[in-house]
């Protein structure tokens, strides 16, 4: 989902007679963090998904716990940009989402229901089979499961996403959309 924000805050930016270059005036503050976290939760999904080993059973027994320490990072890099209301929407959006994967095992909440609606069955087995160990289908002993993965959406492909997912990209759209529609500074 992150891809088409992007593309279509480009392009969109583009319409407003906006400048790609102009993001490079981003004054980004907290990188490290937002990369580290999401290096370290990307290894530990990927190891945990790919690896039989008794490691990997010791890290998928506290995924939650690894969930929020790298999903933590994120949100605290993004912070340190708290001026920009942009990121705060996005940390917003971050935080929403760690609420009920720290609360389900580490795992995203999933609507079988809206992942049938849009056509992707195949990811239903998946889950039920644990390759994708990072969701979980919603059922009665779900928490907080409005705030999964419960909204299809069908646009170019489909997929499910989450309120938080919403508020990520709503803080994306208006930090590509500020910083690319800059005026241009008075030239001597």
């Amino acid at each position: 989902m992150i891809l088409e924000v992007l593309i279509i805050s480009i392009i969109a930016g583009w319409v407003r007679k906006g400048e790609l270059q102009n993001l490079k005036n981003i004054d980004f503050k907290g990188l490290f963090f937002i990369v580290l976290g999401i290096i370290l939760n990307s290894f530990l999904l990927y190891f945990i998904g790919n690896s039989n080993s008794n490691l990997s059973n010791i890290l998928y027994n506290y995924l939650n716990v690894f969930q929020f320490f790298t999903l933590f990072l994120v949100i605290i890099g993004l912070l340190f940009n708290y001026k920009e209301s942009s990121f705060v929407i996005t940390s917003f959006g971050i935080f929403l989402n760690l609420i009920p994967i720290t609360l389900n095992q580490g795992k995203m909440p999933v609507a079988k229901w809206a992942l049938q609606a849009v056509g992707l069955d195949e990811i239903i087995i998946k889950v039920q089979q644990n390759v994708v160990v990072d969701r979980i289908l919603i059922t009665a002993e779900t928490n907080l499961n409005f705030l999964g993965d419960i909204i299809p959406i069908e646009y170019p492909f489909p997929k499910v996403i989450s309120l938080g997912d919403i508020a990520i990209s709503i803080g994306i759209f208006l930090i590509i959309q500020k910083y690319m529609t800059l005026p241009k500074p008075l030239q001597d």
